[in-house]
């Protein structure tokens, strides 16, 4: 009994005190992290919020360059048409012309002909 209240003054009472002190110290590091819980959750949420929003602004962004692209594709396209269109008309005046030439003098050779032959039957 003896050796056991020597012990337990000297030996086991300054662990036992360290061992109290030291669960103490955790006991109370895992109350401050549970306390943190609702802060860290805070920081969470506010993070989701502006991950949204960043998302919903890149994708307007993106919607109106979208917008904007069609558009100008669709200018040039029918600028491009126009011009095609205005390419083609003027090779059919063109065209329509040189026939019209090419009309006229087969009429007018046909006409040279036609009187080459007459005067030499005359002729004979």
């Amino acid at each position: 009994m003896t050796l056991m209240f020597i012990l337990d003054k000297t030996m086991f009472g300054p662990v036992g005190k360290a061992l109290d002190d030291r669960d103490e110290l955790i006991r109370s590091q895992l109350a401050a992290v549970g306390g943190n819980t609702e802060e860290v959750d805070k920081l969470i949420a506010e993070k989701d919020q502006i991950i949204g929003d960043a998302r919903a602004a890149v994708g307007r962004d993106v919607a109106a360059l979208k917008t904007e692209m069609d558009a100008k594709i669709a200018a040039e396209a029918a600028r491009a048409k126009a011009d095609v269109d205005r390419q083609i008309a003027d090779a059919m005046s063109t065209i329509d012309a040189e026939r019209e030439s090419s009309k006229a003098q087969v009429e007018s050779q046909g006409q040279a002909i036609a009187d080459q032959i007459v005067a030499k039957v005359v002729e004979v």
